[in-house]
């Protein structure tokens, strides 16, 4: 369904760095949690989790490919305050700031692992009455592999889509509202390999792992 944007998704997976460490046994994994919450309003989130890149790709003309922690108006986020948002400026026919909202093809929003997950979840918020939303998740060579959808939300509604694999093969996946559907987009998760199969640097990948710690299978 989002095919199109799997060429702007490569594009912003080569700018991810991560050592990788050999490892004996079935891989392990931690489910990393990342959230909008975490950040003041306004701050440029694309790269702030090591290893993982969050994406604003579409046909908006101004959007710059950045995801970015913005508030969303009351009631509309999954957790806490803030969503995922992107750059675009400008209200939407239902006056709401676009910055704030996902909607094929115009803005999607992509996050990319650099070692792979093998489930991703994320909350998708009714902008208004009749939305619906989906995410696709994808492998290294841009293979579509599992598609999820919403059923039809309410303003406000919240609906956690979930894609779980066998294998730690999910590169990256798509998400956004469809069928002219504007929705918020919140608290994405990750089963990703830990430490001992990936060295996860930096400050914001340690805080998440441990706030992680007592999911590690």
């Amino acid at each position: 369904m989002m095919g199109a944007t799997r060429s702007w998704v490569r594009r912003a997976g080569t700018a991810v760095l991560v050592a990788v460490i050999l490892c004996s046994g079935p891989a392990k994994g931690v489910i990393l949690e990342i959230d909008a919450d975490d950040f003041s309003v306004g701050s440029d989130i694309s790269e702030a989790y090591q290893g993982i890149v969050l994406s604003s790709m579409g046909t908006w003309g101004t959007l710059d490919g950045r995801v970015y922690a913005r508030q969303a108006r009351e009631g509309m986020a999954g957790t806490g305050a803030n969503v995922f948002g992107n750059n675009v400026e400008g209200i939407g026919t239902d006056g709401t700031p676009r910055n704030e909202t996902w909607i094929y093809p115009y803005a999607v929003f992509s996050a990319y692992f650099s070692v792979g997950a093998k489930s991703v979840a994320i909350d998708l918020i009714g902008n208004d009455d009749f939305d619906w939303g989906a995410m696709d998740a994808y492998d290294a060579q841009g293979h579509l592999l599992d598609s999820v959808y919403t059923q039809i939300l309410t303003a406000g509604q919240v609906w956690r889509l979930e894609i779980t694999r066998a294998d730690y093969d999910i590169t990256y996946v798509s998400v956004s509202g469809v069928g002219g559907s504007a929705l918020y987009l919140d608290h994405l998760t990750a089963d990703v390999p830990e430490p001992g199969s990936v060295v996860l640097l930096g400050l914001g990948a340690w805080a998440i792992r441990r706030r992680g710690e007592s999911k590690i299978r």
